[in-house]
């Protein structure tokens, strides 16, 4: 689809209100296209940076030609200014033309205005780009919240992941010094205690040897006067090896021995 310009006006001055801007849909057979059997028909002026202005044009008699003006309060810029018509069918669809490209309506200064920044702003316009500027700030919060989240479950996760493998690094180091410090200490004591349990044995069979040496050298002492009580001359050697003077008082250390702390032993 194409803008074709009926009256030539490709150029508008600042502040010019009754200059009227005439324009010609054609369709994609370059024929007039049928905007009176449309639901609706809106002229849309902008620049590159988006919409600046939406205008309700007048549909002329001629086929496919409407016509509209800037007013007092509409938005435009300074220099080149971008136009689309807008086709709205009964059954719901949108076309725009031009297909390609824009119709383009030049704003110059007047000498009224010459040395000022000629921009005239809406309301609605500045309200329009005060919400766009809030949902963009609103977007990018919310983009950084996101990324904020996503970076601290991260980071818990890396944290858990570093605890775990600290736990078991631990009890591992923990197991192997508990092995390691029993392999050493049963290496170190076992010696120990194999040279103890000598020691002990040596001992006993000693004591023993001795009690028998006693019971014997008592028993040859008396030999030519035991009268057949060899008997009880063996009972005054003491468990101990002490030849006492009689079997009483062998008899009474036993007694002794098997006192602690003045309380007898019990034996069941």
């Amino acid at each position: 689809m194409q803008l074709r310009n009926i009256n030539h006006t490709y150029y508008i001055k600042d502040e010019d209100t009754a200059t009227k801007i005439k324009l010609q849909v054609l369709d994609y057979e370059n024929q007039p296209f049928d905007l009176k059997s449309a639901e609706k028909v809106e002229v849309i002026i902008g620049i590159n940076e988006g919409r600046l202005l939406t205008k309700e044009p007048a549909l002329l008699d001629e086929t496919g030609v409407l016509e509209f003006w800037i007013d007092e309060d509409d938005v435009l810029v300074v220099g080149k200014n971008l136009v689309e018509v807008h086709i709205t069918t009964i059954d719901g669809r949108l076309q725009k033309a031009p297909s390609k490209g824009y119709y383009e309506l030049i704003l110059s200064r007047s000498i009224d205005t010459l040395g000022a920044n000629v921009t005239k702003v809406t309301l609605q316009h500045f309200l329009d780009e005060v919400e766009r500027t809030k949902q963009d700030l609103t977007d990018e919060v919310e983009n950084a919240i996101g990324y904020v989240d996503e970076k601290i479950s991260q980071m818990q996760s890396d944290v858990q992941d570093a605890v775990q493998y600290t736990s078991e690094t631990v009890n591992q180091v923990k197991q192997e010094f508990n092995e390691q410090l029993d392999t050493t200490v049963s290496n170190k004591m076992t010696p120990f205690v194999e040279v103890v349990n000598e020691r002990l044995a040596q001992k006993a069979n000693k004591d023993e040897l001795e009690v028998e040496r006693a019971r014997i050298n008592n028993l040859v002492a008396h030999a030519g006067d035991t009268d057949g009580n060899a008997e009880l001359l063996d009972i005054r050697v003491g468990w101990d090896g002490i030849l006492y003077p009689t079997a009483g008082d062998a008899v009474r250390s036993i007694q002794q021995f098997m006192t602690l702390e003045n309380q007898p032993w019990e034996v069941e």
